[in-house]
């Protein structure tokens, strides 16, 4: 008797699923921005959506700037256009200024660090951040310096190949993780180190479950699927020696006598975390600062390593754009003396090259989801506290009638009826607000020196014809596993 009421309340919950009766009953749902009608209990998963960078136009044409999917039985509100991100992250940026829980993120950081936190914890560490990484140089030449020795680096070890075919990624890969790993562990890490080598390739292995529909589907329904087997058990066993490397740093600068001055972004944090000794709300403990440390590694490496080997393949592309680009520069710098930061004044090509390079590229095409930390009225909309929204940044690089050709690699977007370069509001590779990349000031220092020096001294050329590298779908490359070719770097004259 038991089993039969058993079973046949198993027959009524499977009929009410297939009509439908479970689960919101309209887009929007409880009172958020319309959207595409949800399935029960999944949602829109399964419904041709995802990826989002791919299907939001027609969402935004049906429904509007701003609309309700539902990932699993959770619902998300999207943000589209320039206008919308602008209004939502700047207009209203305190309010938009939460982070939601993110299965797939928490499953490493737990909630500490930066990129996860919300509120007191968030704020503590934010400010700190942008006050170690402006202390430590990226307001002074300090950081120049090490950018570009590791770029002149970098261009002597090409020379070697004297044209012949190679594979830049582990080269960039090196070069990139040396300048940021002196910034965050000290002027005395080695990529090369066998440890270091791991670090970086447990790195990337974890940004690219991140970005998998994997982690997707985690994020949709953790509680069913953490204790299944999948990409995510691995991540969180390669964890743990991620976890290792870094504290293995921590107890070393603990050791070593305290340097006059803090010399990287770990002696910045251990002198603050002394000075709060005592405190009872401080938030300078290490598990804050391990997860710090490796979502400022992670994301800041394989970030710039992706939109330099890309502008590689775009310069291998264009050749006219390589040469007008060595022209500048040859006439604003010459050939004696390494580029640096204060020649931006003078290469307005070079820097729209470079800024239409990321938005073309849309290596970040949603930005990471924010929470409302309060009831936010926003284009017609009632958004209550604890709403996740994404802001699809995708949405304003690739604008009809914002862009002149937004599907095309263009560097006019970037320069005025003069040749002037100029700046793009609707440009956010980084996003904007206060949930904006802290280390932009770094990635954009180390995209202009690398590619300025690799052109001061190299021609590069593409392995193969330039006709059959296709840009628009070696963009999306990089959602999956890394980008792989080859190119020819031959020595200038």
């Amino acid at each position: 008797m038991e089993l039969g009421a058993a079973a046949f309340g198993l027959f009524l919950l499977l009929l009410l699923l297939g009509l439908g009766w479970l689960g919101p009953g309209r887009g929007g749902g409880k009172g958020l921005p319309p959207g595409p009608r949800p399935w029960p209990l999944l949602g829109n998963l399964g419904q041709g959506l995802q990826p989002l960078y791919e299907a939001y136009r027609r969402l935004w044409q049906q429904h509007g700037a701003v609309f309700t999917l539902w990932m699993g039985p959770r619902p998300t509100v999207v943000l589209c256009g320039h206008r919308a991100l602008r209004q939502a992250l700047l207009d209203h940026g305190e309010a938009m200024a939460g982070r939601p829980h993110i299965p797939a993120q928490h499953l490493v950081s737990r909630g500490y660090g930066l990129v996860g936190s919300s509120g007191e914890r968030w704020r503590q560490l934010r400010r700190f951040t942008l006050s170690a990484l402006r202390d430590l140089g990226l307001s002074r030449r300090v950081m120049e310096t090490r950018v570009q020795e590791a770029a002149q680096r970098l261009a002597r070890d090409w020379h070697r190949h004297q044209g012949r075919a190679f594979d830049p990624q582990p080269d960039l890969s090196r070069a990139v993780c040396g300048v940021l790993g002196s910034l965050l562990f000290g002027p005395d890490f080695d990529p090369e180190d066998p440890p270091a080598r791991e670090f970086l390739q447990l790195s990337e292995a974890y940004m690219r479950f991140f970005r998998s529909p994997a982690a997707q589907r985690y994020n949709a329904f953790p509680g069913l699927l953490h204790w299944l087997p999948g990409q995510h058990r691995r991540a969180l066993r390669e964890d743990t020696r991620v976890q290792a490397f870094i504290r293995a740093h921590i107890d070393a600068h603990r050791r070593r006598p305290a340097p006059p001055a803090p010399q990287d972004f770990l002696d910045c944090y251990l002198r603050r975390q002394e000075q709060e000794r005592g405190k009872a709300d401080t938030e300078f403990g290490d598990e804050n600062l391990v997860a710090l440390v490796r979502s400022l590694f992670m994301a800041g490496t394989e970030t710039t390593i992706n939109t330099l080997q890309f502008g590689l393949l775009v310069l291998c592309k264009y050749p006219d754009v390589q040469a007008r680009m060595r022209q500048e520069l040859d006439a604003a710098v010459g050939r004696s003396r390494a580029p640096g930061a204060e020649d931006r004044a003078h290469l307005p090509y070079v820097l729209a090259v470079l800024h239409e390079l990321q938005r073309y590229l849309d290596l970040v095409p949603g930005a990471l989801p924010h929470a409302t930390t309060q009831p936010l009225d926003l284009r017609g909309h009632h958004l209550p506290q604890g709403t996740t929204v994404i802001p699809l940044l995708t949405s304003a690089h690739f604008e009809e009638g914002v862009w002149e050709t937004p599907e095309d690699f263009n560097p006019g977007h970037f320069l005025d009826e003069k040749g002037a370069f100029r700046k793009r509001e609707e440009a956010m590779p980084f996003s904007i607000g206060k949930r904006a990349c802290p280390g932009e000031g770094l990635a954009r220092l180390e995209l202009l020196l690398f590619t300025t020096t690799l052109l001061q001294s190299l021609e590069l050329e593409p392995a193969g014809p330039p006709d059959a590298i296709d840009l628009c779908a070696l963009r999306r490359a990089f959602r999956g596993s890394s980008l792989a070719f080859q190119l020819c770097a031959r020595p200038r004259a």
